[in-house]
């Protein structure tokens, strides 16, 4: 599934991200208030106008507050980072803003493609190179939190121990990280003490404020009107602001730089709601900015997939699953049984062609998941589960750079595709991984079935008809939050599940 970038944003037109309106320290607080909120409303309104009839415009954010906190951390911040989901990368990365920030600010900013333990060496490689050469004045590196060798999709539902607790000290591109930072400070700001803290998480001096009014004081450009010559590294200060949108592993990546956890994880989109200024040292702070959509336009399904639609918001999520089961091969990934099987007594599933419909069913049937009051399988929560499991990585889809098909052997043999393998390799084996086989990401427990509350044993088989309307209701009462809003779709079936496109 090869897309650029240019098919997602429109750099230049009305999906343009809105910027600050010009004030100065005369106005008053109510002044600029309402200038705010004139050319917000204007901004919103344009693009409404413009896409009125299309149904790939991004779910962006709508709040004017959440913007304004990305423009005090733009005014506050000397370099940042934006932090991006390497699985789709397309879909988190917004022109507009690199071009506002190193053109019209004059910084320096780094792209971080985080979750490098969800795509093979290869395509991250590619990745890397394509930003490299499409924003010649972006600083690209790789990052894991949890780092380790990218498996084959068909290997992420092995049966794994799940990991406790996150190791952040044994991360990947936290290193990486000081050295552009060092390099683009040219001695101007004392970086010892960070790179003395780097790896071994001492927080000892660590403070967090999440007030912006106090963050933000003599922080700002003595001229506002002009970021472009606005002082950098004042007294000695470094200032990294931290941008990105949700789901992407923004508040992870902090956590790798600093060793251990010291902002909270949530999987909830919005889950920051003002940014917070945190100091890895003395004279070094990050500015963390609540994650925000940008304005763009990309097929709903990819939304829904990249985490950028609250999936709890998605009211027919077994069409989701279809697009997802066309790309990766689900009925394998899955061991499941088409639910016509026992119906028609064959054995074999070869005969049975598959639909959404059919896939969900079974997946419900396999996790126990019935309605409370007729005992039937749970399609709805089963496609809503499969696309949250999707979402933490459980389930591999990745996007590839124009023309990476192609040349995927070549980008197999580059030096810096070994390296980067016998790299994650290494930290593999430092987390507990280096067993010799592929291991699956450890963001929560892998679906091991000998472990499940769920009444289902390893091979799909039903619970007892008593036990699935109570086990279905207690779980979604704990786990789930989205039961209205049903919508049954008509089957779609295909035959064959291929992942290469």
């Amino acid at each position: 599934m090869e897309m650029s970038l240019q098919e997602i944003y429109q750099p230049g037109t009305e999906l343009d991200f809105p910027k600050r309106p010009s004030w100065s320290f005369a106005m008053s607080k109510e002044e600029l208030d309402a200038k705010e909120q004139r050319y917000f409303k204007n901004y919103v309104e344009n693009i409404f106008k413009a896409h009125a009839d299309s149904e790939d415009l991004s779910y962006f954010e709508l709040n004017l507050e959440t913007w304004r906190q990305l423009w005090r951390v733009i005014e506050m911040s000397d370099i940042f980072l934006v932090i991006v989901d390497l699985r789709f990368p397309v879909l988190h990365f917004p022109p507009t803003l690199y071009k506002y920030i190193t053109e019209e600010t004059n910084k320096s900013m780094m792209l971080v493609l985080n979750k490098i333990d969800f795509v093979p060496a290869p395509l991250a490689i590619a990745w890397k190179k394509y930003f490299e050469i499409t924003y010649p004045s972006l600083k690209v590196i790789l990052f894991g939190s949890a780092p380790r060798a990218a498996v084959d999709v068909r290997e992420t539902f092995k049966k794994k121990k799940p990991v406790k607790q996150k190791n952040y000290q044994i991360c990947f591109g936290a290193e990486q990280i000081f050295d552009v930072c060092k390099s683009l400070t040219e001695g101007k700001v004392n970086l010892a003490e960070w790179k003395e803290r780097l790896g071994r998480g001492d927080v000892s001096g660590v403070k967090i404020d999440p007030t912006t009014s106090k963050a933000a004081e003599g922080s700002l450009p003595a001229n506002p009107t002009s970021l472009k010559n606005a002082e950098k590294f004042k007294d000695g200060m470094l200032t990294i602001g931290c941008i990105g949108e949700p789901n992407v592993g923004k508040s992870s990546v902090i956590n790798a730089l600093f060793g251990r956890k010291v902002v909270s994880v949530s999987k909830t989109p919005g889950h920051t709601k003002h940014f917070q200024t945190i100091f890895l040292a003395p004279n070094v702070r990050l500015c963390d900015c609540p994650g925000l959509v940008f304005p763009a336009t990309a097929p709903k399904v990819l939304q829904i997939l990249g985490g950028i639609y609250p999936i709890s918001q998605v009211s027919d999520p077994v069409s989701v699953v279809g697009y997802l089961a066309a790309r990766v091969p689900l009925i394998e990934l899955l061991k499941i049984k088409h639910p016509r099987l026992e119906e028609s007594g064959q054995s074999k599933t070869e005969t049975l062609q598959w639909s959404a419909m059919d896939i969900c069913e079974a997946w419900a049937i396999k996790r126990s998941f019935y309605t409370a009051k007729a005992a039937r399988p749970d399609v709805y929560r089963a496609a809503n589960h499969l696309l949250r499991v999707t979402l933490e990585g459980k389930i591999c889809l990745r996007m590839y750079p124009p023309g990476y098909t192609d040349s995927k052997a070549e980008y197999a043999r580059l030096p810096e595709t070994l390296a980067l393998q016998k790299q994650l390799l290494g930290l593999e084996a430092l987390l507990g991984g280096g067993d010799g086989e592929a291991t699956a990401p450890n963001e929560g427990e892998i679906f091991d079935d000998s472990d499940d509350d769920d009444s289902v044993d390893g091979e799909g088989q039903q619970a007892p008809a008593g036990e699935r309307g109570r086990s279905s209701s207690e779980e979604s009462a704990k786990d789930e939050d989205e039961d209205a809003g049903r919508l049954v779709m008509g089957s779609n079936p295909f035959a064959l599940l291929d992942e290469s496109n």
